[in-house]
């Protein structure tokens, strides 16, 4: 299995994201289809048809950092404790079944918080599901950073608007404030864990807690 890391591209603007499933992609990915020549402000309306669009501009990176060169490049991260708790709300709980991706590492639809960090836990670090995989493989793929901006989940609009504002200066295209079209009514993540499952999860993503300097 080929863990899927994606660093979107706009090779004429010199600009790269960086998608980490869980840290508003579908958000940001809406603002970005301002790129595409053929952009139809009203053609994406919902969750469903920014993860199912097909952008000409948009190139997936093989991972050579030499192509990034010059690039600006950004990224967004989420505190490890809550995106464990929405990885497992969307991938085991609202969904109608279980994906392959997640079914081929013991995950299962209906399956308690409790169970899916247990059972996380017990599974190879990489390559594995992206939805539940530590975020610097994303943000250092071949073991270097290479975001120049990472972004917070927990403060999505105000970082985004400094991104914007960047893209804005280096391409002159002016973007549209940030959608939310994956609003949650769930309730803080916090009241998912005991101390035992607190554990747990820092250890799992300890690594992204130290880079991240993220606390429960």
């Amino acid at each position: 299995m080929k863990a899927d890391i994606k660093y979107v591209i706009f090779p004429e603007h010199k600009i790269a994201y960086c998608q980490t499933p869980k840290t508003g992609i579908t958000s940001i990915t809406f603002v970005l289809q301002h790129f595409r020549t053929d952009y139809i402000e009203s053609s994406l309306k919902s969750s469903y048809d920014v993860h199912h669009s097909k952008m000409k501009e948009f190139q997936d990176f093989s991972g050579d950092i030499k192509d990034l060169e010059g690039y600006f490049i950004f990224a967004f991260a989420r505190n490890p404790w809550d995106r464990a708790v929405s990885a497992w709300r969307n991938k085991c709980i609202d969904g109608r079944y279980i994906r392959p991706e997640m079914a081929r590492f013991d995950f299962t639809l209906g399956m308690t918080f409790d169970e899916f960090v247990k059972n996380l836990i017990k599974q190879p670090r990489y390559p594995i599901e992206p939805h539940v995989m530590e975020q610097h493989y994303f943000f250092m793929p071949n073991g270097r950073l290479l975001p120049n901006y990472i972004g917070r989940f927990e403060n999505l609009v105000e970082d985004f608007n400094y991104v914007r504002k960047i893209i804005e200066m280096k391409t002159k295209i002016i973007l549209p404030r940030l959608p939310h079209l994956m609003k949650s009514t769930k309730k803080n993540y916090r009241e998912y864990y005991t101390p035992e499952l607190i554990e747990l999860v820092r250890e799992r993503y300890q690594k992204d807690i130290d880079i991240l300097g993220y606390k429960f």
